[in-house]
């Protein structure tokens, strides 16, 4: 009989409080949506931020290439010149 009033009691909290229990569930709930589209925003920040280090990577290398070639020909024009 006590485990059933403890129950009751415990129904009766919970039932006057449901308000303040949802509202808190709620509040959780949309801060933890906002937070997850935060973090996926930031992850396609990264994510373009990459892309854009391997584009310039890649041109870096292109150029390198180029100079170096530049390079070569002028030296090599030079040797024979002389």
């Amino acid at each position: 009989m006590e485990l059933t009033e403890a129950w009751l009691q415990v129904l009766t909290v919970v039932g006057s409080n449901l308000i303040i229990i949802l509202t808190f569930f709620g509040i959780t709930i949309s801060l933890h949506n906002g937070i997850r589209s935060d973090l996926l925003a930031i992850r396609e920040e990264i994510k373009e931020s990459r892309q854009e280090m391997r584009d310039f990577h890649g041109r870096l290398e292109k150029q390198d290439a180029e100079f170096k070639a530049h390079m070569m020909y002028h030296h090599t024009h030079r040797i024979i010149k002389e």
